[in-house]
Order: structure tokens, then sequence, then C-alpha cells
């Protein structure tokens, strides 16, 4: 049975570590995250199912590696370890700022390290819709419209890796890779409102807006040629729910696509070191 080490007591413990126990992977995590299962009813169930030990032994055995950890410790993971022999399932972004990003794709390229990122919007229903438009070359002209609550402490703060452009509209950096899709150049930009357009200049046009807001909100509308709207999606978050504490997490089904995806015969590094670069790109954009 293959093993998975995990590093991070936050996304990794609620989203990542359910996800894998529940695809049949065993689990060893750190040995100082065993008092969070108990205060976490959701994950209390899974407390007998896991391996408990150091970061140096989970850094020198598991094959398998995920790092759920805010950008300046995976950045630091990343910088002082050699990851030539195991697979990494790493999160966004990659490093606090444009210049550590830029170095840490160097790294996993130059020493040609089997890497991948989480960019869960691919497996939404929603997501796949517009992809299936784009690549049928069907006229596309959408409105997604993003409110969220102000997140505490590193995930507000561009300088550490966080904020609207670095840790949200980040998400939707991966469309990039679709044929002649690119940011269009007219974008807004403020501390707490986003907006900006991926096009292709032709027949799609994705209006997408960000907004810090008192209510979580994500809605996604068609325009028509009398730019009268449609809602194709409306929920709390991109991914339904919001998640909240002591609930099963929304996103664990998205991540269980993710893991079979990146284990899948298709699936190729070399796919997903281009993305990352078009994921610099984008952030490169907002970010002079």
């Amino acid at each position: 049975m293959t093993e998975f080490g995990i590093l991070g007591s936050g996304f990794g413990m609620y989203g990542y570590l359910p996800a894998l126990l529940n695809s049949g992977y065993e689990v060893t995590t750190l040995s100082e995250y065993k008092a969070k299962f108990e205060l976490r009813p959701e994950l209390a169930k899974f407390i007998d199912q896991v391996r408990f030990t150091s970061e140096r032994e989970i850094l020198d055995t598991c094959e398998n590696l995920v790092i759920a950890k805010d950008p300046a410790s995976q950045y630091q993971l990343l910088s002082k370890n050699q990851f030539q022999f195991r697979r990494l399932f790493l999160e966004k972004p990659l490093a606090p700022i444009i210049s550590q990003h830029k170095e840490m794709l160097e790294i996993l390229e130059s020493q040609n390290i089997n890497f991948s990122v989480g960019y869960l919007f691919k497996f939404t229903s929603w997501w796949k819709r517009i992809a299936s438009d784009i690549l049928l070359g069907h006229s596309l002209e959408v409105e997604i419209e993003w409110r969220l609550g102000r997140p505490p402490g590193w995930k507000n703060s561009p300088q550490d890796g966080g904020g609207l452009v670095a840790f949200y509209a980040i998400h939707f950096a991966p469309i990039l890779n679709f044929p002649g899709i690119s940011i269009d150049h007219l974008i807004s930009k403020g501390s707490n409102k986003l907006s900006f357009v991926l096009t292709n200049y032709n027949d799609v046009n994705l209006h997408i807006r960000l907004e810090y807001a008192d209510k979580n909100a994500f809605s996604i509308f068609s325009m028509d040629t009398f730019r009268q709207r449609t809602l194709l999606y409306s929920g709390d978050s991109p991914f339904g729910a919001k998640p909240s504490f002591g609930e099963v997490d929304p996103r664990i089904p998205f991540l269980e696509e993710y893991i079979a995806e990146v284990f899948s015969e298709n699936d190729h590094t070399a796919d997903r070191l281009k993305i990352e670069k078009l994921t610099l790109g984008f952030r490169s954009s907002f970010e002079h």
C-alpha cells in the first residue's frame, strides 16, 4: 500500500488526510499534530489509521509527500532539502514573493522533481462546463463573482503569499493553459477588490471579480448578446458549502479526484511545470 507523508496541520489534516485515507493510502504525519485530532470531531475517527512520527523521518522515508504549509514554510522546505526521488504534492502559491516563486520553479525543473500543485477548480462541474465550451470553440461571455471574508494572518498579507491575487485569484491561472487564452490588459486592482478578464480576444471572455465582503458567495453568470445574465452556478464558495470547523471539508471529493489524476497514466510532470510557469506569469501580471 502506498504511503504518504503529510506536513501541514491545516488543510493537510482536514483536507488531504481524509482524501488520502478515503482513497486507500497509508498516511504518516507529525506527532505534534496528534492533539489536533482530538480537537476536531471530523478527524477523531481517523486517529487509529494514522502513523505519527518526526519531520526528519517523513522527509527521509516517505516517497509521496504532501506539503500543505504557508508559502514561507513551503519555500524553506523546498530550498533546504533534496526531493529528486519523491513525489511532491504542493500548495499555491509556491513561495511568498515573485522572485522566490521563480526560484522554486527553477529548482523543481533543474532537479527534475516530480511535483504537482493543487489547483482544484478544474474538478468542479462549473469549471468543466467552461473548459468544454472553450475547447469546443464556443462563444463564451461569462461573469464570475467571488465574495469572501477577509482571512486572518498570512492569508491576508501579499508579502507573505496571501491576498486577493496570490491566495485567491491564482486558482484561475490554469485557464491560461487553454489555447489562446490570456489576461486582458484591462485590470483593476485594489486592497479590497480585484477584477480582470481572461480572453482569447475572439469568442471567449471571462470577467472575474473578487471582493472582500461580509458574506461569502460565489456566482457564475452567462451573458447573451443583449447582456442579459443567466445564473450558471451559485454557492457559498467555488466548492459549494463554505468549509467550517468540525464539519467534513467540501473540498475532499475534489482532492480525491486530483490525487487520482496525479497517479493516472496520463499524468506528466512536464505539463504541471508548464502550468506553474503560466501561474508565475499570471501572478507577475498583478504583482509588479
